[in-house]
């Protein structure tokens, strides 16, 4: 069974990858467009179906686009004041200076998120595709479990295709910080993200886009663990604990979780130990229930499946 199992799922993963293979192989052999018009241009060109184009934007965009950790670490001012008589006036500044942002990310090819949001959406805007900037939050570590910032702090697109909303994120789909540098990896999971996951990775600001993808209250939403790609891209679904900040009375922390291939191997640290642990598991049908010994103080908890870090926790012993 859990030969069978990790093989549909390698399957299943392979499938959906090759319906874009001969999209992809194309695209990454363009070369490093320095203009908004050359790209869709070429993408008009080449591609007659919007759901071909709109594939062919994200792969274009993943592979030749860097995130810009120094802007991301030491943000420059960003405000812009302007005069406006009306408000198509103001509308028509405002994607003057959206087309700018577009603009100066594929003659820099690096930006952060916003950038790589508006350029997709301005390639779309060309290619006469319904696109949207979505604003909204984004959570990577146990220091943002629980803590609803002030401002929104990530961008993606939501593209309309076959008469329904997608939700793509060309930046986390292009690469990963790791030891605070950097690397490409292209990731297949963010074009297109699950409905029924999106809501575990992204939150959006504005009311229209969370009533659109059923979005959880904000304070739901940051009182989740925090789910790394690795979970996410799986067929595991955590059924508790789904709080993101753990209050232990007892000796453990068990931890359920459904549909975890059999061959999974599931170990976990506090704060930044090196060497992992490996937990207690019952099994019980389709979930897997593991026991994990809580922490002596206040720590983090990392739950690595296959030695790749998968869920994120915040301890608190009682």
């Amino acid at each position: 069974m859990k030969q069978l199992f990790s093989l549909f799922l390698f399957l299943s993963m392979g499938i959906h990858a090759q319906e874009y293979a001969d999209i992809d192989n194309k695209v990454l052999k363009y070369p490093k467009y320095n203009s908004v018009e050359k790209l869709a241009t070429k993408i008009n060109i080449d591609f007659t179906e919007d759901k071909d184009k709109v594939r062919a934007i994200y792969t274009w965009l993943t592979a030749n686009i860097k995130y810009d950790l120094e802007e991301y670490y030491n943000p420059k001012s960003t405000s812009v004041r302007f005069t406006y008589s009306s408000e198509a006036e103001k509308q028509k500044k405002l994607k003057a200076l959206k087309r700018k942002v577009a603009d100066k990310t594929l003659k820099s090819k690096k930006s952060v998120c916003e950038g790589y949001a508006q350029t997709f959406k301005s390639i779309c805007d060309l290619i006469g595709i319904k696109a949207s900037v979505i604003n909204g939050y984004a959570r990577n570590s146990a220091e943002e479990i629980g803590k609803i910032p002030g401002f929104s702090d990530h961008a993606w697109n939501a593209i309309y295709l076959n008469n329904q909303w997608i939700i793509v994120d060309a930046t986390w789909g292009a690469g990963r910080v790791i030891n605070g540098k950097w690397e490409k990896h292209f990731s297949e999971y963010f074009y297109n993200i699950s409905k029924n996951k999106v809501s575990l990775s992204h939150h959006p600001e504005e009311k229209k886009w969370q009533q659109i993808f059923n979005s959880p209250s904000i304070d739901v939403y940051f009182n989740q663990p925090i789910y790394k790609t690795k979970f996410l891209t799986s067929k595991a679904e955590l059924i508790s604990p789904t709080q993101g900040k753990l209050f232990i009375k007892n000796n453990f922390i068990v931890l359920r979780i459904k549909d975890l291939p059999e061959t999974a191997s599931v170990l976990y640290t506090y704060n930044n130990e090196r060497q992992g642990q490996t937990p207690k598991f019952i099994k019980n049908g389709t979930v897997k229930n593991f026991q994990i010994e809580k922490p002596k103080t206040t720590a983090t908890l990392n739950v690595f499946i296959n030695l790749k870090l998968a869920l994120i926790f915040k301890v608190i012993p009682q």
